[in-house]
């Protein structure tokens, strides 16, 4: 019931205003902890910060989530993958032994 309140609410607005050079409110966002905090997690992944260093950050953010996608999705889907393998081994493994104690 709530969620239909929710989309209802959101179905009345007519219009968005983002205001990233603060022109219209104060804004309280760090830009340059922002960006450090960015670049960290690219040489965390080894992403090559010389090609989108001379870049606004919300294009810098946008590049290094495609990069990461690209690179580390597949990795961490290979290791779900791994994973849930190893607990249907464990899974039906504990099956067989405990099927000795059916009646």
């Amino acid at each position: 019931m709530e969620a239909r309140h929710k989309q209802d609410q959101l179905r009345d607005i007519r219009a968005v205003v983002f205001d990233f050079d603060g022109t219209l409110a104060v804004l309280n966002i760090d830009f340059s902890e922002m960006r450090e905090q960015v670049f960290e997690l690219m040489r965390k992944y080894g992403v090559n910060e010389e090609k989108i260093e001379e870049r606004y950050l919300l294009e810098i953010i946008d590049e290094v989530v495609q990069i990461l996608n690209q690179r580390v999705l597949p990795l961490l889907k290979h290791s779900i993958k791994k994973l849930i393998r190893s607990s249907m081994k464990l899974s039906s493994g504990r099956r067989k032994r405990g099927s000795c104690f059916r009646a």
